[in-house]
């Protein structure tokens, strides 16, 4: 109980800490490049620059679909497909 506690502290202290423009929510879709980086930030709870198994399932709604049914994820990887995701400028 008590590491939940501090993950949940954690995500809630990195969240506010963010500027508002690229603030998250689990399950929420990144609008733009500042919102992937955030994205990644508060998913990677350990700091390691790897989603695991327990962080993916967390925030597996805000992943990027190409990443569906990987185990690990590296940093580059998920701002990669979370970049294909964004608008495009015209």
């Amino acid at each position: 109980m008590n590491k939940l506690i501090s993950v949940v502290a954690v995500v809630v202290g990195t969240a506010a800490a963010l500027p508002a423009s690229a603030q998250i929510t689990s399950g929420s879709i990144a609008q733009n490049k500042a919102e992937c980086q955030a994205q990644f930030r508060v998913s990677d709870l350990n700091g390691d620059n790897f989603l695991t198994p327990r962080e993916i399932s967390l925030f597996r709604g805000s992943m990027p679909t190409e990443l569906s049914g990987r185990e690990v994820i590296h940093r580059q990887d998920f701002i990669s497909a979370c970049y294909a995701t964004l608008p495009q400028d015209d």
